[in-house]
């Protein structure tokens, strides 16, 4: 099949096609969650096996016994225990990764390769097929992207934290909001993308398309909420919690593409950005909370 069939084929059972993506992704979520419940620390447990074998290989020994301190400080990195360990590895980690997926994302647009010719034809798919219902309900999942539902939920949750006394999570969610924002607005000056044109446009909105804005900021905001309300309620329902954001953050995407403001990639583009910023604050938050833990067992 053709990209220009599946983009025809994608955008006259635009809503079908949806449904079937949130069931199959919720589906397997759910299915993934089990698994790693029954089976995760066994599998932690193979994994620090394997570790320590790796780690008695003679070459690492030379390497150990060689270069002690970068070893001391790889270790630090890779502790979950460090100030500065595991968490903010595995931020940093991801946040080279999405710059790689980004920048290959955004090299294949520029070149006009497929990936830019498939925006195209699923964009004019999505306007030839829409259904005035659709429209109205996109319109209306889409509204819980805007920068002023975000600004409020900030200032709510915000002042929420403040109540409550839990310093660390309100400095981690207003970084999380605060410099999400300003790294969609770089990333679009630096890309400058031109939104669709579309004949008859549904909605018609000003500024540069790559990378979605409601995309990026709607995970980096639900996300880190997610992440907050696990942290205050201990973790109970911390499911239902995360599988309910993902679930917005994938419907507001979709309806970006779907009344014609955002291309397929530019959604895609602001979830890869947006999960590498939101990854790294939350590991800075946790990174925070345990050191202040460490000092203080009633402080979170």
């Amino acid at each position: 099949m053709h990209l220009e069939q599946l983009a025809e084929l994608i955008g006259a059972y635009a809503v079908a096609v949806l449904v079937c993506i949130l069931a199959l992704f919720l589906g397997t979520a759910i299915l993934l969650w089990h698994w790693i419940e029954r089976y995760g620390q066994t599998l932690w447990e193979w994994i620090g096996l394997l570790w320590r074998a790796t780690l008695d290989l003679p070459p690492l020994i030379r390497l150990r016994r060689r270069f002690p301190r970068l070893w001391a400080f790889l270790g630090r990195r890779l502790s979950p225990e460090g100030y500065l360990g595991l968490h903010l590895t595995i931020g940093l980690a991801l946040i080279l990764a999405a710059l790689f997926l980004f920048a290959d994302l955004a090299e294949e647009i520029w070149s006009g390769d497929e990936i830019a010719f498939f925006d195209q034809a699923l964009a004019r798919a999505l306007r030839e097929h829409a259904t005035p219902t659709a429209l109205r309900v996109f319109s209306a999942i889409t509204w819980l992207g805007n920068v002023s539902v975000l600004a409020a939920l900030g200032i709510a949750v915000g002042l929420l934290l403040v109540v409550l006394r839990r310093k660390f999570l309100l400095a981690g969610w207003m970084t999380a909001l605060m410099g999400g924002g300003l790294l969609n607005v770089a990333l679009k000056a630096l890309f400058r993308r031109a939104r669709p044109v579309l004949p008859s446009p549904f909605v018609t909105e000003s500024g540069w398309s790559f990378p979605s804005g409601h995309a990026m900021g709607a995970l980096i905001a639900y996300g880190m909420l997610a992440y907050v309300l696990v942290i205050l309620f201990n973790g109970r329902g911390r499911r239902w919690i995360v599988l309910t954001a993902a679930l917005l953050v994938l419907l507001i995407g979709a309806s970006r593409m779907y009344l014609g403001v955002h291309y397929f990639s530019d959604v895609i583009a602001g979830y890869v950005a947006g999960m590498a910023w939101l990854a790294t604050c939350i590991a800075g938050a946790e990174i925070a909370r345990r050191h202040r833990r460490g000092r203080s067992p009633t402080a979170t």
